[in-house]
């Protein structure tokens, strides 16, 4: 997954829940700049992704090609 494929799944399972940056952005105790500029160069961590998918009711799952 590439950086603009990841920002559109998280802006989609964000707007799915009726949610936006500012409320992910609150839930994270971040700013939203914070976010939007991370999200647009792609330098989330492993670990950050995983929390944001636990607070938008997901979990990340390893599969075998």
């Amino acid at each position: 997954m590439n950086k603009v494929e990841l920002e559109f799944l998280i802006k989609s399972k964000l707007a799915e829940q009726g949610l936006n940056i500012t409320k992910l952005a609150e839930r994270l105790d971040v700013t939203p700049q914070n976010i939007s500029k991370r999200l647009k160069m792609g330098t989330f961590d492993y670990l950050e992704v995983c929390d944001i998918a636990d607070l938008l009711g997901y979990k990340i799952t390893w599969e075998k090609k």
